[in-house]
């Protein structure tokens, strides 16, 4: 009786214990964000425009931002470059879908690029203080190693950074979660997940403090990211 008490005790202890993060499936998600690299081709030469970063929600399929890629849509000789977060390959990509008013586009991986998917979490709303991750590649890192072009082209690990769901709070125009998990310019379109791995959203805008105040950041829910790929035939 004494021995099954105790196993009773301890099961209770594990179940109402907050779930903890799991760096294996962490890092697996990470497999699957990519940076996404906007360049203006003028003949030979190429100029960095800017970038931002993207998750793989089918095998040659990128969400990301319409921000990101808003002035490829409207420069014909800006191209979109995905650099994946491992291996020795990148790839071209063209806009499938693009849809601004809820900040979301698809882009197809062009070249035969086949990547590894990220897990969708389709739960509406996250508990208020639940943990998240935001994965990407924020260009305040990228300035602070010094990095130019040539290494903004090859495969690099992502940045990856803690925080917590902060409230219900959404924007007016879509759905939205507000987190305290540091970003910077160049996460966005980049995955905020749970300790398991699953994308709730896509990073999307932050809020800016004066130097008093505490930063946040707004992720693009996953029911709407989910809608959007519908619409897309995803």
């Amino acid at each position: 009786n004494r021995i099954l008490a105790l196993f009773l005790l301890i099961a209770g202890s594990l179940l109402a214990g907050p779930a903890q993060a799991d760096p294996t499936d962490i890092s697996a998600a990470s497999r699957s964000v990519v940076r996404v690299v906007l360049a203006a081709k003028d003949g030979s030469k190429v100029a960095f425009v800017g970038h931002g970063s993207g998750f793989v929600v089918a095998p040659d399929k990128i969400v990301t931002n319409a921000h990101v890629v808003e002035i490829a849509r409207q420069e014909p000789s800006v191209v979109i470059g995905i650099i994946p977060s491992q291996g020795g390959t990148s790839y071209g990509g063209r806009i499938l879908a693009y849809s601004p008013g809820n900040d979301l586009a698809l882009i197809q991986v062009l070249d035969g690029g086949r990547l590894p998917p990220m897990t969708e979490q389709g739960r509406a709303r996250m508990q208020q203080r639940a943990d998240v991750v935001a994965i990407g590649c924020p260009g305040s890192v990228d300035r602070a190693q010094g990095l130019d072009l040539d290494d903004l082209i090859n495969p690099m690990s992502p940045v990856k950074t803690t925080g917590t769901v902060s409230g219900g709070r959404t924007t007016k125009q879509f759905d939205t979660l507000l987190h305290t998990a540091p970003i910077a310019s160049g996460n966005s379109g980049g995955p905020l997940i749970d300790n398991c791995g699953r994308v709730l959203g896509a990073n999307s805008f932050g809020s800016i403090s004066d130097g008093n105040d505490a930063e946040f950041g707004f992720a693009v829910s996953a029911r709407e990211i989910l809608s959007f790929l519908r619409k897309a035939g995803v």
